[in-house]
């Protein structure tokens, strides 16, 4: 077997792990937030208020800490229309589209000694990942206002959102999440 082909093996399951053994893994750490809702989960042991999804190859998980559960009920909502959003909109996916590329072109680059290629690639791809990421945000909160309302959802973001965001920061600061959308 050649570099190309171990490299291509090793993306491959790279690429795959997400979808399949990290559902898996926090499923058996949670529990279901009631008996109809087993896509929607409770991460055991975890106290600060958060909330975040993983697509699996046929489904798919949201998952709270268990402060959350002490979020008034339309609040909890609208964090959990945020979390389909990403869902719906595919941003697990894409995301992982995005990082897998360059990581095993910059791979292939190592492998033939040219560290010196990879290197930038992998600062660039990292650095993308974060503009990305505060991108699918601003994207999640406005799917979210088509089964929650505005107020709910600004509620939300203004009690627990990054009040700064910065060139590595995952999510917008709370005035960006805010007038994205449309509350002022």
């Amino acid at each position: 077997m050649n570099y190309f082909e171990l490299i291509s093996i090793a993306l491959a399951f790279i690429l795959l792990l997400p979808f399949t053994l990290v559902p898996w893994m926090l499923k058996k750490k949670s529990y279901p937030i009631d008996y109809y809702h087993d896509q929607i989960r409770v991460l055991k042991g975890y106290s600060q208020i958060n909330a975040f999804s993983v697509r699996g190859i046929r489904s798919h998980l949201i998952l709270i800490s268990e402060s959350t559960l002490n979020l008034d009920y339309n609040e909890l909502q609208a964090i959990i229309a945020h979390e389909e959003g990403h869902i719906k909109l595919n941003h697990h996916v894409k995301m992982t589209l995005v990082m897998g590329i360059p990581i095993y072109t910059s791979l292939l680059l190592i492998i033939k000694g040219e560290v010196f290629f990879a290197i930038p690639i992998l600062l660039i791809t990292l650095l993308a990942q974060k503009v990305i990421s505060r991108r699918f945000e601003l994207e999640a909160d406005r799917y979210a206002l088509k089964t929650t309302s505005r107020d709910e959802l600004a509620s939300v973001i203004s009690r627990y959102g990054e009040r700064r965001s910065s060139l590595i920061s995952t999510h917008p600061d709370v005035s960006t999440r805010l007038k994205n959308i449309g509350y002022s």
